[in-house]
Order: structure tokens, then sequence, then C-alpha cells
């Protein structure tokens, strides 16, 4: 099931002990004076913030149910709201940053092969080609993973728990204006850098030194700016 944030703070107290439990981490995460997103703690007032709690062990019970609130997601993005975005949640252990990508790019190659719709013809099928992005439902996604492997870049692990933090990419954009888009960036970056303790990942858009940028590498940054742990992408070799 999935709920709005004004939703599940009104039943809360009655919700299982996984799903409060992320819900007030992510509440303190957001609200926290020095967390780097400020349109998150907009999405708190705004009641943009969309919750699911994915509880089950078997691991094809669990992608199913994320796969159905992705597509019960997908329906309400039609109406589009730049603000809005969903935290998908799991119950699970994952040892560390590579088992939690595994994870990842196993749920988005799930997700694929239920997609109703085909991939849109203007959007690359190669994710090292520019210009891919994943796509679903017809429509462009990004996705943020989360995860309490994530120890030196907190600003990557809001729940406490393995998480996906989920928005079409074309919403990015619709934020602010085209002219503050830039400053926003810098803002938002130096942001980040403060809260983590190191620079913001070179992955990310928009960085001096990445012209060749590739959207998939910044669904889940290593843990140090050192660490160059992507080869070809996964997404590839899951048979997409």
């Amino acid at each position: 099931m999935m709920y709005t944030y004004d939703a599940f703070r009104a039943i809360a107290e009655t919700a299982t002990p996984f799903s409060q439990k992320v819900f007030h981490q992510l509440t303190a995460s957001i609200t926290h004076p020095d967390f780097p997103c400020y349109f998150a703690k907009t999405g708190i007032v705004k009641d943009s913030i969309y919750l699911a709690f994915i509880e089950e062990s078997d691991p094809q019970q669990r992608w199913e149910k994320a796969a159905a609130v992705m597509a019960d997601y997908a329906e309400i993005e039609k109406n589009h709201n730049p603000f809005r975005v969903l935290v998908l949640s799991f119950d699970l252990h994952s040892p560390d940053w590579y088992s939690d990508d595994a994870l990842l790019w196993s749920f988005l190659a799930f997700l694929r092969k239920k997609d109703p719709e085909p991939w849109p013809s203007n959007i690359p099928q190669n994710p090292d080609e520019a210009g891919w992005f994943y796509c679903y439902g017809g429509y462009t996604w990004f996705f943020n993973v989360n995860s309490p492997n994530h120890v030196h870049r907190k600003s990557r692990n809001a729940t406490g728990v393995y998480s996906l933090v989920i928005q079409r990419s074309a919403e990015f954009d619709d934020l602010a204006p085209a002219e503050q888009h830039d400053h926003i960036r810098h803002t938002v970056r130096s942001r980040i850098a403060a809260y983590d303790g190191q620079e913001t990942s070179f992955a990310l858009a928009g960085e001096a030194d990445n012209p060749t940028m590739k959207e998939w590498p910044q669904y889940h940054l290593p843990e140090s700016n050192n660490d160059k742990p992507w080869g070809k992408c996964p997404f590839s070799s899951h048979g997409n």
C-alpha cells in the first residue's frame, strides 16, 4: 500500500514497527536544518512525498509488491507535480554497497519486464548512450539509492533502511525557472558537500570534469569519490 506523507502520519501509531521506524527517521533527516535538499522539506509542506513499505522476505514477492506500487505511482504521476517523490523502503539486510547495487538493478530489470508500455522511441536503449534514461510507463525516471551502507555519504541515507527515492526525471527542470537552475545546483551541491564531509560525486550531472556524464551512475553513488565501482551498466547484464 502507498500513502501520502500526511495520510501515513495519521495512522502511524497503528502501523508496523518497520514502517514507523522509516517514517520517523525520514522525517528527522529531511527536517534537520543541515539536510542538503531543501525541496524535500517542501515535499512535507505540500504533502507531495509518497511512502510505501515492502516487508516481504521472499525476493519474488518483494519485487512483485514493489512493481505494483510503482504501477500505482506512475498512474498518479500522469498528473505532473515537480515536488512529488516516492520513497520505496524495503525491510531487508544488505551487507555492502555492491549488494545494494545488485538490488537496484535486479528490481529495475524486473520492473522493465512488468512495464505495460513500450520503451519510448526517442530514448536510447543503450545505457551508455547520451540521452539514456530509465523508462517505465512511457516516462523517464530517476532512482536514488538510500542505504545504511552510506556511512560517509550520509545524504544518501535519509531513511535508515534500504530505500529507493523515485521521481520522474523530467520534473527536476520544473522545480524552478530555467535561469535559476545553475544557482540551485551550486547551492544544493555545496550543502551536500558540507553534509557529507566530502566533495559531491563527480558522477552527478553538471560537474565540470564530467562532460560525458551518464545518467545511470547517478542512481547509486559510491561512498568515496576515489571509488570507481562502475564498469558496464548492470542494466545491460540483465538482458535489457
